[in-house]
């Protein structure tokens, strides 16, 4: 090998090195509060304080996400009763904080609490973070929040059956954030391939006549099979249910969940009466003390706020099996 061939392949192990690192690092953040039992998330002390925890921190992992944040929830109507965008950096934006006591107070009481930080790898940027996209269906409020890049043409390939058929598109076409339709070279480029993930899971949910889990899954089964390497973590809801699904080529999960296990918290034994997702392990207490469990890749996790949760594994490219009523 010559040196200019050892200079060549060195310089690339360097740039897949930092863009492996890259990905790492610097992938969208993703977090979830559902509390059980159609409690509010303010009805008790200690559960309050450990989500402001949760939510100090995902706060402060703002610097690494300059395409902004949001913050969103639903109420124990299952109704989507705020939603807040911003283009600025959590850590620095002092509406942070506001948002998150505003949201978490509401008069309505808030049993679900969705939050996403942003670092673009498609479509517009300059704009407040998009996330979550929502889609109203059946007098319910659908809403998605997605870390990972997948290929928009392979999306809609999906949605149009191979280009057989634009119509469900045609009539729930994705935003561009600028004049140009979605279809124009002008507006396809700022089509971000999250909204289309979320429409291809609402064309499946609308159109089938299977249960909601059943369609969500169908979804996923389908995208598995013609994008088996790209990342498709999400955290879906339609205000009754939240769904959080992780698949990402990488044996480092970008995505946990609290569960029910009791811990001593202010001298007392404390069990928790929410379900927590997100895609960093808190490193600050209180937060740090609830029992993070990872997600096993290509497995989906159902949490009904009125009853309990239950994760769902090995159903892709096979049927599911479902236990649930």
């Amino acid at each position: 090998m010559t040196n200019s061939s050892l200079a060549i392949k060195k310089t690339s192990y360097i740039i897949l090195t930092i863009i492996l690192n890259t990905s790492i690092v610097y992938s969208c953040r993703l977090w979830g509060v559902v509390e059980l039992f159609n409690n509010s998330i303010t009805n008790n002390d200690n559960t309050y304080q450990i989500i402001q925890s949760e939510s100090i921190f995902f706060k402060s992992l703002g610097n690494n996400y300059p395409n902004g944040w949001s913050l969103s929830c639903y109420n124990v109507n299952a109704e989507l009763s705020g939603v807040y965008r911003s283009e600025l950096t959590a850590d620095i934006d002092s509406m942070y904080q506001f948002i998150f006591d505003s949201l978490s107070h509401l008069p309505d009481t808030t049993t679900k609490l969705i939050g996403h930080l942003r670092i673009a790898s498609s479509g517009a940027t300059g704009i407040p973070n998009p996330h979550p996209f929502i889609y109203n269906y059946n007098n319910k409020n659908y809403s998605l929040i997605h870390n990972g890049t997948l290929n928009k043409e392979i999306l809609l390939d999906l949605i149009t059956e191979n280009g057989s058929d634009s119509t469900w598109i045609y009539n729930n076409p994705p935003h561009t954030y600028n004049e140009f339709p979605w279809y124009s070279d002008s507006g396809w480029v700022n089509v971000i391939d999250s909204e289309l993930y979320f429409l291809w899971i609402m064309k499946n949910i609308t159109e089938n006549t299977e249960s909601e889990l059943i369609s969500l899954m169908n979804a996923l089964q389908q995208l598995e099979t013609v994008s088996q390497t790209s990342t498709k973590n999400i955290i879906f809801s339609d205000g009754e249910h939240m769904y959080a699904y992780r698949s990402e080529n990488s044996d480092n999960p970008n995505l946990f969940y609290s569960n029910m296990d009791s811990f001593t918290y202010q001298d007392t034994l404390y069990t928790p009466t929410f379900l927590s997702i997100i895609s960093q392990i808190p490193t600050i207490e209180p937060a740090s003390l609830l029992n993070w469990t990872p997600f096993n890749n290509e497995s989906l996790l159902f949490v009904n706020n009125a009853v309990n949760y239950e994760m769902f594994e090995n159903f892709i490219n096979h049927p599911p099996t479902i236990t649930l009523d």
